[in-house]
């Protein structure tokens, strides 16, 4: 597609995600009511997923965090969790 970067869960979505949903084994992964869409999200594709795909297509993530029904704290959490290498809660 020749972009430099893809934004994921940009926009009125982000605003009620928990990026948590998102990362660990697909089938553990809960089922939430977005409030937005008024749909449920499957959490189907995650953090790890979306990164992924973005190196494939030789691109880069950029991430949202959710700063209306979450908080810094969580935001926090989402940068350790993509940039840590290891041997911490999230990672």
């Amino acid at each position: 597609m020749g972009c430099r970067f893809y934004v994921t869960q940009a926009a009125i979505f982000v605003s009620g995600y928990r990026w948590e949903d998102g990362i660990g084994p697909k089938d553990q992964r809960p089922t939430r009511l977005d409030l937005a869409w008024r749909s449920v999200e499957s959490n189907e594709v995650g953090t790890d997923e979306f990164c992924r795909w973005t190196r494939q297509v030789g691109s880069a993530p950029m991430l949202a965090v959710n700063l209306g029904t979450r908080g810094v704290d969580a935001a926090a959490a989402l940068v350790e969790y993509c940039n840590h290498p290891g041997g911490t809660y999230y990672v």
